[in-house]
């Protein structure tokens, strides 16, 4: 945490800051930014949120900083073992990261992920 008395020298430009209140901020290197769509369902437990940012070498990673951002989208997206629900389908661009490399699917800057619900019916 860096206080607001603190010195910020040395502070590169890929640094953000994040106003925690009016005299504390947390200090984020950036990494890889990540854009994610959240399906309408998922919406009330992102702050109505359509588009997250989230940061992570990979798909998991970027998961894991979604939910840390809003945390009851957790219950929705993982089970009690912390896995993926089955029902939770994952897609870079055009192509389901099961098909890829699963969580471990590697990101690049600027890639977009979207979250797309099973629809069950007959």
């Amino acid at each position: 945490l860096i206080r607001r008395t603190d010195s910020l020298d040395g502070l590169d430009e890929l640094d953000t800051l994040d106003l925690l209140d009016q005299k504390t901020f947390r200090l984020q290197k950036r990494g890889i930014m990540t854009t994610l769509r959240i399906p309408t369902p998922l919406r009330p437990y992102a702050d109505g949120q359509t588009e997250v940012t989230v940061s992570g070498e990979n798909v998991g990673a970027a998961l894991k900083d979604l939910v840390a951002q809003y945390p009851q989208l957790k219950k929705h997206l993982f089970n009690d073992a912390d896995e993926l629900r089955p029902f939770v389908n994952l897609f870079l661009g055009e192509e389901d990261v099961r098909h890829l490399q699963g969580v471990d699917t590697p990101l690049k800057d600027g890639d977009k992920l979207m979250i797309i619900p099973s629809i069950a019916g007959g």
